[in-house]
């Protein structure tokens, strides 16, 4: 049963055309994996999709009575409203029904002894079977389950949402979506919502919540559209892949490696016959050439056969070359000085908050050319254990001592900093003092538009704010790269980019991140926080894994 229908939908921004003629079905069940670069328009089709953005022509075609729930990329929230009634505007039909309920339960128990009218005994049977139906009876079971799941159980339902951060504000969204489904596995029904719209559902979740996150989409009975760039959550949970690539789409079946094997395999026959025709359209000119230098010389023969491989060039269909860095942003650290042997040295340091302890006594190094990165669950306090290394929040006790010739670089996972309403090219002119053609470069470097540097910094997605940022710690030649969830909100193809060029750093790096392919080809040495514990684990990310299976648990600092 085709559930969406989407037939030549367009809409642009301005002069920019983010749609061309858009068409596609999404059936039930489908699991479709939507990739593309920053700013291709992932989000805008999602909207679309949702109907929170009208197209500029084009139809989109909803089968009836299905029901689409959307996840945003970015959480908004309205400043007084607090966590609880978010919850309970996302369950008010079961809120209504339970009312209902109560009310029809007083009328029964009033009137038992004069026999109750059959007709409040059906509705409220009705209204009872309906509670039941959307789970309503273990609601609050699964709304700790999954508010525990996501890393919130912690948090203070009656907080105004404006108070959380950026990824709480995105996990507690994400857990609303979630609770609107009736929970398969609880009752066996189907699901509340036909379609799941998912716009970087695992941006801000640690590798426990991924992994619920992973398992409950396994299970789901409905449709879903996911964009990620998480390469192995695709790997786990798409059978489809659709590309939006300069405003058009491309459909390819079966998961993200089958997507990029395809890739590579039809890359590189463009290429043969992108060479292949060049070459004969090289050989014809010269034919043409020769023939015309001798036409007109007398030769009629020779001048009309010159006119008819003319005419064949013309209408040849020209093969476009094939470009596998086009719109990739280009990434080379420069190191302008190698620091002292040791970087950073911890001595005894403990980060409390009142009776929450993150870590006690905590002693360790890091030294010149390690690459460590922080591993544990939100709120095990890898944020924090970052801002008090670079000095940005004191400890409640202990000291941390920063090595010699250090020039440190930190990229914070909020992304602060960027002042909204500078261009893109104020920001990186202001902030970096490079001249204006340096800037220029740079700006070519990490975008694929020439306008793009006129974009106002608060009017990016998401994505190009991290390129943004990226480009400063570019230019800042840093030997000390401080990196708090990097890969947020990147496309895949920058996401490889930049893994590339952290493996190729020659400095020193210490971050954190939820992403396995990162980790696994990053990291050297893992340092873990765990329920107040931080353990050490001196080689790379696939030894910590082994070591948590085998109940090893390494204090080597």
């Amino acid at each position: 049963m085709t559930l969406i229908e989407l037939e030549n939908v367009s809409i642009s921004f301005g002069a920019t055309e983010v749609l061309k003629n858009i068409s596609l079905q999404l059936r039930d069940g489908d699991k479709v994996g939507l990739v593309g670069d920053n700013a291709s328009g992932k989000s805008t089709l999602l909207k679309v999709i949702a109907g929170e953005l009208a197209s500029d022509s084009g139809t989109v075609r909803i089968a009836q009575k299905s029901v689409i729930s959307y996840l945003r990329q970015d959480a908004v929230f309205e400043p007084s409203v607090t966590v609880r009634q978010i919850f309970d505007q996302f369950s008010a039909t079961l809120i209504r029904l339970k009312q209902r309920m109560e009310i029809l339960e007083s009328q029964m128990s009033e009137e038992k002894n004069e026999g109750c009218p059959a007709k409040i005994m059906d509705e409220y049977g009705q209204v009872q079977e309906d509670f039941l139906w959307r789970g309503g009876y273990i609601y609050e079971t699964r709304r700790k389950r999954v508010l525990n799941e996501l890393g919130l159980s912690q948090i203070d339902l009656d907080l105004p949402a404006a108070s959380l951060s950026g990824g709480q504000k995105a996990r507690v969204e994400l857990a609303c979506l979630l609770l609107r489904q009736r929970g398969d596995q609880e009752t066996g029904g189907s699901p509340q919502t036909d379609v799941l719209l998912l716009d970087e559902p695992d941006n801000h979740l640690d590798m426990t919540a991924i992994e619920w996150l992973e398992r409950f989409l396994r299970d789901y009975r409905g449709a879903f559209v996911l964009v990620s760039h998480n390469r192995y959550l695709l790997d786990q949970l798409v059978t489809e892949i659709v590309e939006l690539d300069a405003g058009e789409i491309t459909r390819y079946h079966g998961n993200y490696s089958n997507y990029i094997n395809w890739k590579k395999r039809h890359m590189t026959s463009q290429y043969y016959a992108y060479v292949n025709q060049q070459h004969e359209i090289e050989r014809l000119q010269k034919s043409i050439t020769l023939l015309k230098k001798w036409g007109g010389e007398g030769s009629k023969k020779r001048a009309r056969q010159a006119r008819s491989i003319q005419r064949q060039l013309e209408r040849m269909e020209l093969v476009e070359k094939p470009d596998s860095q086009r719109k990739r942003i280009q990434l080379d650290f420069e190191v302008q000085k190698r620091s002292g042997e040791m970087v950073v040295e911890v001595t005894d340091l403990t980060k409390s908050y009142g009776d929450n302890i993150l870590f006690s006594k905590a002693n360790f190094n890091i030294r010149w050319g390690e690459h460590v990165a922080l591993v544990g669950a939100n709120a095990s306090g890898k944020t924090t254990l970052i801002k008090i290394i670079l000095g940005l929040e004191p400890p409640t006790s202990g000291e941390v001592k920063l090595g010699e010739g250090l020039i440190v670089s930190y990229f914070d996972q909020e992304m602060g900093g960027l002042k909204g309403e500078r261009t893109i090219f104020d920001e990186l002119q202001t902030e970096t003092e490079l001249t204006v053609c340096d800037t220029r470069y740079l700006l070519v470097k990490l975008f694929s538009h020439r306008d793009d540097a006129f974009k106002k910094i608060k009017d990016l997605s998401g994505g190009e704010r991290n390129r943004v940022i990226l480009s400063k710690l570019v230019h800042s030649k840093s030997n000390f790269l401080v990196l708090d969830e990097p890969m947020n909100h990147l496309d895949i193809a920058s996401v490889e980019v930049l893994e590339q060029a952290l493996v190729e750093f020659p400095g020193t790096i210490l971050f954190a991140s939820h992403d396995r392919y990162l980790l696994t080809r990053v990291a050297n040495r893992v340092i873990e926080l765990d329920n107040g514990e931080i353990r050490f684990y001196p080689g790379g990310y696939e030894y910590y894994l082994s070591c948590n299976e085998t109940g090893e648990k390494s204090k080597d600092a």
